[in-house]
Order: C-alpha cells, then sequence, then structure tokens
C-alpha cells in the first residue's frame, strides 16, 4: 500500500496554535512597551519628575517583549522546522531500506543506496 504524505499550507494543531498566540502576545507586549514610553516621554514633556515607577514597567515590559520575540519569533520556528525536517529525512530513509531489492535492480541502481542526509 503506497502511503500517502501531505504538507499542509495550514496544520492547526493544539500546538502551533499555542504558538500562534504567544507570538501574538509577544506582539502585544512590544506594543504596550510602545504606549508605555510614550506616557512617559509625555509625562517629562509636560514636567513631571515622578517617573521611576514607569520606567520600571517600560523597562519590565521592554525585556519581556524582547524575550519573547526570541523565544516565539526565531527560536520555536527554527526547532520546529529542524524536527519536521528531520522527520522527513527519517520517512524517506526507511523508505528507501524498507524497499525490494528488486526495486533497486530494476533501476539498475546496483546492491547500493547512498543517503545524503542535509
Amino acid at each position: 500500500m503506497k502511503e500517502k504524505t501531505s504538507y499542509p499550507l495550514l496544520d492547526p494543531t493544539p500546538s502551533n496554535c499555542l504558538r500562534s498566540l504567544g507570538a501574538a502576545a509577544a506582539t502585544l507586549l512590544a506594543a504596550a512597551t510602545s504606549v508605555v514610553v510614550g506616557g512617559i516621554v509625555d509625562k517629562l514633556a509636560a514636567g513631571g519628575s515622578d517617573v521611576a515607577a514607569p520606567l520600571v514597567a517600560a523597562l519590565a515590559l521592554a525585556l519581556s517583549a524582547a524575550a519573547a520575540t526570541v523565544a516565539l519569533g526565531e527560536c520555536v520556528p527554527t526547532w520546529v522546522g529542524l524536527r519536521r525536517g528531520f522527520a522527513a529525512a527519517v520517512r524517506c530513509v526507511r523508505g528507501l531500506l524498507s524497499a525490494s531489492q528488486r526495486a533497486f535492480e530494476r533501476h539498475d541502481k546496483g546492491y547500493h543506496v547512498n543517503l545524503l542526509l542535509y
């Protein structure tokens, strides 16, 4: 029986939905940081001097937004791509190794199969 392989454009698994929500949260944190920094600038422009608490909040938001952007925007997609690539390579190798010798001889491939995994 021939196995059907599919590569869907949209893969709505729970882990992918959580990653999407995490990326949206990172974007919201970056926007919140901009709003808090804008409030600090407004307060300083109006002559206010009590900006210690908003500065701490802006720093915390900026650090959390940067951490979320790096983790969810760079590391997780790279990890998912590597995992899918290795899974596809394993399926390919298993398919080649489980093929009958007759299939290789029919195509004049001899007795050896060279496999290249990226």
